[in-house]
């Protein structure tokens, strides 16, 4: 089995589609499985082309997912946010992801809860989501924590289980919160790793390059 790896793509789904093609992704004749670490969507404008390629890919059963920041902050926005605008929303381009993914215009989103229900309703929400794993659900996690590694209760829980993000104390979200991690600007490279994996891009555009590294 070969693994393809890319992470952060951000919904430039053009710059990312290059990456797997440039490494011959597409053309494998042998098996071969796509690892996305994460950050699927936010800060891009091609949401709905992304979905459809990972809906496409778990269709054939290619794609592994591992769940990462911006995945959380999209349910949150969806469920106990109910669809408000808070700024770590719209700085991290979780606002902009539902407004794209549900079709919706921005004066229409004033409707908060109903902005809200149609976002769960897409098939980011309703198929992909509930399809991701956490790190720490991982064999590698697992490896980790039985050389002594640090758990999920060293290194914090995920955003989701943060009791200050899930109650109403609205002072997190009416500006960009401390435990909210926000993705800089410019495309960062990988590490070399060893096996049979190919190393896409970590895309962070728009003055990234997809490519091998």
């Amino acid at each position: 089995m070969r693994y393809y790896v890319a992470s952060d793509i951000h919904a430039y789904f053009s710059i990312f589609r290059k990456a797997p093609e440039d490494a011959g992704y597409f053309d494998d004749p042998g098996e071969h499985k796509l690892i996305i670490l994460g950050d699927l969507f936010d800060r891009g404008t091609e949401a709905v082309e992304l979905q459809q390629f990972v809906l496409e890919e778990m269709k054939d059963g290619r794609v592994i997912l591992i769940r990462g920041n911006h995945e959380d902050l999209f349910e949150l926005l969806v469920t106990v946010d109910e669809g408000m605008p808070y700024e770590v929303h719209l700085r991290n381009g979780t606002y902009l992801t539902a407004l794209l993914l549900t079709g919706i215009e921005p004066a229409q989103a004033a409707d908060h809860p109903a902005f809200a229900a149609k976002a769960r309703e897409t098939p980011y929400y309703r198929r992909i989501l509930p399809s991701m794993l956490d790190y720490y659900e991982t064999e590698q996690a697992r490896r980790g924590r039985r050389r002594g590694g640090e758990g999920p209760e060293k290194r914090g829980l995920p955003l989701r289980l943060r009791p200050e993000l899930s109650t109403g104390d609205r002072r997190g979200r009416d500006r960009p919160h401390q435990n909210v991690e926000r993705a800089e600007g410019g495309a960062r490279p990988l590490r070399h790793h060893r096996g049979r994996a190919r190393l896409l891009c970590r895309a962070a555009p728009p003055v990234g390059k997809a490519g091998l590294y």
